[in-house]
């Protein structure tokens, strides 16, 4: 995870200005509102259209199969996208530390061969090392479009690239058309269809060069969605954003949101709400930092006292097993330097914590059953 937020950032300096968002989070929409409403530049219809255009729409599919001749028999945490042949249609790959890592931006770099059979996914290696994974169609959620708006604009030599990406559950999944409908107000304002979801995207994409046009100083945003968790009962999503408007460097963000499949409403993703707050476990807590930041953590932060805001689950590495990873934004124990604390746990590291009453127990309680 650490690997992936430091590419997010590197991302966002190769690609200028991004917003990949959800609509119905007042923490994600405060940086947009944040900004200055001043006169617009007058732009003609025609002017305004050649800078505006669709962007690529993703479809990312939730997967199993086998990798490196191993058996995965676990949905697979989602980040890049390749393209299939000649049919623009994209299938989501994961971040595994065992990979070659391809993602979207790197896949022309890696010699491998691509192709559909039986309706999943082919991969072939320089090395002969192969990849068989197939969409797993036993969850509710396995498939999720994301749908895009976009602008280009150049001013002073320089190259600014907006993107407004936000998810949307279609009816290919199984989950029930009313938990359906809730998640889709949560992930992009209550869309009927994909048509009127970039419908949406386009105007806000308009709405935003306006903005841009008007500012007398540098603004950049970038606001990024992935895919974290899925299971039978939930599934996660992260945001990260950055908002630079002057001054030595900008600020981040990541903040999760997790939803009930069932149900499709939104249940707490405060470590509150999964722990039993104690003096040993935040002991558990300050070791496991130390273990893996060391000294970028604020002397004065330690020990740690209190839990931080958000927290998920996701497979990491070649984990057959979910872990749970806490986030401390930026200044909260650290330095702007030492970026978001995500600090990764095992399910056996923090099993004894568990709150009886959390929604997440189960996912405990069906480990540890194994």
């Amino acid at each position: 995870m650490k690997k992936y937020f430091i590419k997010i950032c590197a991302l966002a300096c190769v690609l200028g200005l991004i917003f990949c968002a959800c609509a119905d989070n007042a923490d994600k929409e405060q940086t947009r509102e944040s900004l200055p409403n001043l006169p617009a530049k007058q732009r003609s219809n025609d002017e305004i259209e050649r800078i505006l255009k669709l962007g690529d729409n993703k479809r990312i599919y939730v997967m199993k199969g086998m990798l490196h001749g191993h058996s995965v028999e676990r949905a697979l945490v989602l980040i890049g996208s390749a393209m299939i042949g000649d049919t623009k249609q994209y299938i989501a790959l994961f971040k595994d530390d065992y990979m070659a890592t391809p993602n979207s931006y790197e896949l022309t770099d890696v010699n491998m061969r691509v192709g559909i059979e039986s309706g999943a996914l082919v991969l072939e290696y320089g090395d002969n090392t192969n990849m068989f994974l197939k969409e797993d169609t036993s969850l509710p959620v396995s498939v999720v479009d994301s749908i895009q708006g976009a602008y280009t604009k150049t001013q002073d030599n320089l190259e600014w690239r907006e993107e407004i990406n936000k998810f949307y559950i279609s009816p290919l999944n199984g989950i029930d058309k009313n938990a359906r409908d809730e998640l889709n107000a949560a992930l992009n304002g209550g869309a009927e269809s994909k048509a009127q979801l970039q419908e949406q995207l386009l105007k806000l994409a308009r709405d935003d060069l306006e903005k841009l046009d008007a500012q007398s100083e540098l603004v950049r945003i970038d606001e990024q969605d992935e895919m974290l968790y899925v299971d039978s009962k939930i599934l996660t999503i992260g945001h990260f954003s950055y908002a630079y408007t002057g001054g030595a460097h900008g600020n981040s963000q990541y903040i999760t949101q997790t939803f009930e499949l069932e149900s499709g409403k939104s249940i707490s993703s405060n470590p509150k709400d999964l722990f039993e707050p104690s003096e040993e476990l935040f002991r558990v807590l300050t070791e496991a930092l130390l273990a893996q930041y060391g000294d970028k953590i604020f002397i004065e932060s330690l020990p740690i006292k209190k839990l931080p805001e958000y927290f998920f689950l996701t497979y990491l590495h070649d984990d057959l097993v979910p872990r749970v990873v806490l986030i401390w934004q930026q200044y909260e124990i650290s330095p702007y330097s030492s970026g978001n604390i995500m600090l990764e746990l095992t399910l056996e590291d923090i099993k004894h914590f568990v709150r009886a009453d959390s929604p997440y127990k189960y996912i405990f309680d069906t480990f540890a059953a194994q």
